[in-house]
């Protein structure tokens, strides 16, 4: 299960400002014998593109329309991560099929904390690990 270690280095890697700005969502997923626990973090402010989003009543729309885009405070993937990460699908190559609420999962294999990339897919947000960044992280802290 989660250990102090792991929350210690999730705070370090939010707070490390030697990572690449371009790096701002971080998730942490802990794997348990029978649930797991994912927390998503966005390192980001109203001035990064996570936070500039539509911001239009539109419930149809002509093919030429634009939607304004608009600052946000919350950044646009962390609704994707509520209810424990369940509506962000997790596309890495190593992940582990899951059954909840009756829909298929893919998972992490392993507890991980490490900065992520994620895409809007036509089923809604897929995302991975950032490999490298994501071994950094790993090594700073032993």
């Amino acid at each position: 299960m989660q250990t102090i270690s792991d929350v210690t280095l999730l705070e370090k890697i939010v707070s490390n400002t030697t990572y690449l700005t371009t790096q701002l969502h971080v998730v942490q997923y802990v794997k348990g014998l029978h649930s797991h626990s994912i927390t998503f973090i966005c390192r980001g402010t109203e001035s990064d593109k996570c936070h500039r989003y539509p911001n239009c009543a539109c419930e149809y729309w002509e093919a030429n329309h634009i939607h304004p885009k608009v600052k946000n405070k919350e950044c646009s993937l962390a609704a994707w991560f509520a209810d424990n990460g369940l509506a962000a699908h997790y596309a890495g190559t190593d992940g582990i099929s899951r059954y909840t609420n009756g829909e298929m999962y893919l998972l992490p294999p392993t507890t991980r904390t490490g900065f992520i990339h994620a895409w809007i897919e036509r089923e809604g947000l897929e995302w991975q690990w950032i490999e490298a960044l994501d071994r950094q992280s790993d090594s700073e802290v032993r």
